[in-house]
């Protein structure tokens, strides 16, 4: 049985097309590698990637290549956080590993009496193999399901339908829920007796490490693992655009799901809230940046720092299962390979609509890699296509840089700029005037700081010891934080098309350029993505599903990239009197004009926020409404709505 790749399996053919930005430092001995990147992105539609590569514990190459959200705004950095799918397993098993390694955890213990009645009780099995199932099988994906023959609980609705639930899922579905409906199905084979890849075995190892040590999940990955190595910035992520990390880029597939979550529409694309994300955890949920996951196998045996494992324990997961014949197999957590001369090259894939990710550990030349890609291509070339360039310019390199640029990156010791996009809608191409974002690392203080008046009542330019400057104007500052600024584009820009953005923080500067448009309407949503429920104020009532404005009534929405008023403010003002814009917007709700009582200046706001006064059309439908912005030279984001009775 020859072994290659494994991934979980809702996969769909994308059709975005790329952008081909490269960040990170040139590196001209590996400079196949950027070829091979752009070949990849370019041949398969593929709209961002990064990869990193270590050689002997050394970071020696880091880059991002195309872009990392749909506006096609912010470029991938080295370092942005990925979903990495079933790369996930390896850190699952490497911390139970560890667990074991310190007497915590046994290899061979049975998981029902450590998961406990609690969790399970004798009554609910209905078959009794289950009480072979061992910590080891988990590992081995050895534990007696074969979803080929049945289903996958954690891709699939089978454990939702055979709950009784449906969706959206009001409530969260708990591992305990699927674990007790498994329980109640049969195995499809004895426990050890052969090789079944179970996503749900990895999510249940998970849980019996919960039991095992009284910590949850990801605290115990954390603790045990990636602060060990020095890994900051991996987490479990999350379904939903709205609660996604700062970093994380977006995912771009187009199958099109059943909502799984409330409140975000019938039908949305797969990777945002099209299937249940977070019940996947420790078997696939993780998202780091390719940075983190070399770090993370380099810890595993000591390439870079003290080695996670001991030695008897990286030969225990190594080790080949007797029912695998002479080829490659699949130990605890990774696919092992022999390699001609000695030695064993191990590794591990992973695959949901909207990512694919590669860590692979080399026996030659001591090289390490990961890459990351913000879709999966489903096609037959694809994976063949990566190895073959990737492996192919790091077998062919016969000198590799010197450097290490593990530190640049963790800790970051200067700014540098990712992205800048409108405040409200998350758009890239700023109009002067507006409120605006900027993404990046290192850009701030680690606790963040919030607005500040000077004594006149202006809000200030220096925040934090962060200020930014747009073509060497300083930009009133609202909110510094290391990921992330918020600011206020200098009126003075008005009529510009382009500027350079300069952040300077601890004596460092990092300096970009960004597009300049006349406007960029945009509202403010509760998600402050630029998405979903409008920030709507009836009276002193906040807009939503318990509490829905009225037709014919009047509500306050709030919105960024105007800058033409009646009064035209200065910097950093905090207006007190209504100023007009001029010339108007429009408002419309339900795809009806709406009535605008006041579009202008937001009175104890901070001069760039636009205060709109909007009667709701007496017409318009019930329910869920779309609503729109539009200037007289741009649209607002589509997909922005509020709640109507």
């Amino acid at each position: 049985m020859k072994l290659i790749f494994y991934r979980l399996s809702l996969i769909a053919l994308l059709t975005t097309q790329s952008a081909l930005a490269q960040t990170g430092v040139a590196v001209a001995a590996l400079s196949g590698l950027d070829r091979t990147m752009n070949t990849l992105l370019q041949k398969y539609k593929i709209a961002g990637g990064a990869l990193a590569v270590s050689q002997n514990g050394r970071l020696i190459y880091a880059r991002g290549f195309g872009v990392a959200n749909k506006t096609q705004s912010t470029p991938v950095q080295p370092d942005s956080l990925f979903r990495v799918a079933s790369v996930s397993k390896p850190i699952t098993v490497v911390t139970a590993l560890r667990l074991v390694q310190d007497g915590q955890l046994r290899l061979d213990a049975p998981i029902v009496p450590l998961l406990g009645t609690n969790v399970l009780t004798p009554t609910q099995i209905t078959d009794p193999r289950w009480n072979q199932i061992t910590v080891r099988h988990l590992m081995q994906h050895s534990g007696g399901w074969d979803a080929d023959e049945t289903f996958d609980p954690l891709t699939s609705y089978a454990a939702i339908e055979g709950l009784g639930l449906s969706l959206p899922l009001r409530t969260p579905l708990t591992r305990d829920q699927v674990i007790r409906f498994m329980g109640s199905k049969p195995l499809q084979f004895a426990p050890g007796s052969k090789f079944a890849y179970s996503n749900f075995g990895l999510m249940m190892l998970g849980r019996v490490m919960e039991r095992a040590t009284g910590k949850p999940y990801e605290q115990l990955v954390r603790e045990t693992t990636l602060e060990p190595m020095g890994i900051q910035r991996m987490a479990v992520g999350k379904a939903m655009q709205s609660e996604r990390k700062l970093g994380e880029v977006d995912y771009f597939d187009d199958l099109v799901l059943p909502a799984a979550y409330p409140g975000i529409g019938e039908n949305v694309s797969a990777p945002d809230g099209g299937y249940y994300f977070e019940i996947i955890e420790g078997a696939g949920a993780w998202i780091a940046s390719p940075i983190d996951l070399v770090r993370f196998v380099n810890g595993v045996d000591g390439r870079k720092g003290q080695a996670l494992l001991n030695t008897a324990t990286r030969t225990e997961m190594l080790a080949k299962p007797s029912y695998f014949g002479n080829d490659g197999h699949y130990g605890l957590g990774w696919v092992v390979q022999p390699v001609q001369g000695g030695g064993t090259d191990w590794f591990h894939n992973g695959a949901l609509e909207g990512n694919y990710a590669l860590l692979y550990r080399s026996e030659a030349g001591g090289i390490s890699f990961a890459v990351t890609f913000n879709a999966y291509p489903q096609e037959d070339r694809f994976e063949t296509d990566l190895q073959d360039g990737i492996g192919g310019v790091l077998l062919a390199t016969r000198t590799f840089p010197q450097t290490d640029e593990f530190e640049t990156y963790l800790p970051a010791l200067a700014p540098r700029i990712s992205g800048i996009v409108d405040a409200a809608s998350q758009q890239a191409g700023v109009a002067a005037g507006s409120l605006v974002t900027l993404y990046g690392l290192n850009l701030g203080p680690l606790t963040p700081v919030g607005t500040t008046l000077d004594a006149s009542g202006r809000v200030t330019t220096m925040l934090g010891n962060v200020e930014v400057r747009f073509d060497g104007i300083p930009a009133p500052l609202l909110y510094v934080s290391r990921n992330q600024i918020n600011a206020v584009m200098p009126f003075l820009l008005t009529g510009k098309t382009e500027t350079t953005v300069e952040v300077t923080y601890g004596g460092r500067t990092a300096r970009t350029v960004s597009a300049v448009r006349n406007t960029q309407p945009g509202l403010f949503t509760l998600s402050g993505n630029g998405r979903g429920l409008v920030v709507a104020v009836s009276g002193t009532t906040v807009n939503g599903e318990t509490a829905q404005a009225t037709r014919g009534s009047i509500v306050t929405l709030w919105a960024s990239g105007f800058n033409s008023f009646e009064t035209q403010p200065r910097d950093g003002d905090v207006p007190r009197v209504a100023t007009s814009l001029r010339p108007l917007p429009k408002v419309t709700v339900d795809g009806q004009a709406a009535e605008l009582l006041y579009a202008g200046a937001a009175p104890g706001l901070v001069a760039g926020v636009v205060q709109l006064n909007v009667r709701i059309p007496a017409s318009a439908k019930t329910g869920r409404v779309f609503v729109e912005l539009l200037s007289d030279t741009a649209k607002g984001r589509d997909g922005v709505w509020l709640w109507v009775r």
